[in-house]
């Protein structure tokens, strides 16, 4: 496994957010995680990347504890998409992307000097996977949502972490980009990556994941493949909606 989260419990200001909650990314999976806002979805994504630290239970990053970790190792191991992207400065499309390099002591592309082969490879590939070659040089604060939604996800492939873990990232997202994000999401899994991602489209991920979680009021209610943990029964008592259920199809129907 490259990530094992064991027995995490988040407490903020006497609010528990998140309660014994335990899964682990394994090599080649793609695991979507699920649940209706105000679960504690994003809160459990944040102790898993090291960005909040867990009142109680430990992470552990490729068999080391996360909190062991270099803020330079962890990002070579692990890439971080958060659902809030907001740009502070009006940067280039590419610029951004190369952001991702980072931790490979790349600053932008504009610190040539400081770039090898490898990194200008990882930047061309994340924005001709991400089609944002006729934008490369467009600046973020004139892109659409859809677009800049985008410019984030190549920033996170560049990285090329083998651990990727995403808050929402198809939102705003048309559904032709959505599946391509996914497809790429996927990929990035079976060559040997491991992917959690939050989605609030349940067709899409019974469609592309290997793997689902589901979460409820801050706790892990359910974790196993689609065909097993994607019911009707489960929609109707996690999200409180009817649908049907046909292998890795749904069709919602509406409220319970």
């Amino acid at each position: 496994m490259l990530l094992n989260a064991d027995n995490i419990t988040l407490i903020k200001n006497k609010h528990t957010l998140v309660r014994g909650a335990s899964f682990s990314l394994q090599v080649g999976q793609l695991t979507a995680l699920l649940g209706p806002n105000g679960a504690g979805k994003s809160s459990l994504l944040k102790v898993a990347t090291g960005i909040t630290k867990t009142s109680i239970g430990t992470v552990q990053l490729d068999g080391a504890d996360l909190d062991t970790l270099s803020t330079i190792e962890r990002a070579r191991k692990l890439a971080y998409l958060p659902q809030m992207r907001e740009l502070a400065w009006p940067s280039r499309v590419r610029d951004v992307v190369a952001l991702g390099r980072y931790a490979y002591g790349v600053s932008s592309t504009r610190s040539a000097h400081r770039s090898t082969a490898r990194d200008t490879d990882a930047i061309n590939k994340a924005l001709t996977d991400c089609d944002l070659n006729s934008l490369q040089k467009r600046n973020c604060d004139t892109l659409s949502g859809g677009e800049l939604a985008r410019v984030h996800c190549a920033r996170a492939l560049a990285s090329e972490a083998p651990v990727l873990i995403a808050d929402e990232p198809i939102t705003a997202l048309d559904p032709l980009h959505a599946f391509h994000i996914m497809t790429l999401l996927q990929t990035h899994a079976r060559n040997g990556g491991a992917v959690l991602v939050v989605l609030h489209d349940l067709a899409l991920a019974a469609r592309f994941a290997d793997r689902l979680i589901w979460m409820q009021q801050g706790k892990l209610v359910a974790d196993g493949p689609v065909e097993q943990t994607l019911t009707e029964d489960r929609l109707a008592s996690v999200f409180g909606v009817e649908g049907r259920v046909l292998g890795r199809e749904v069709t919602l129907l509406g409220p319970a």
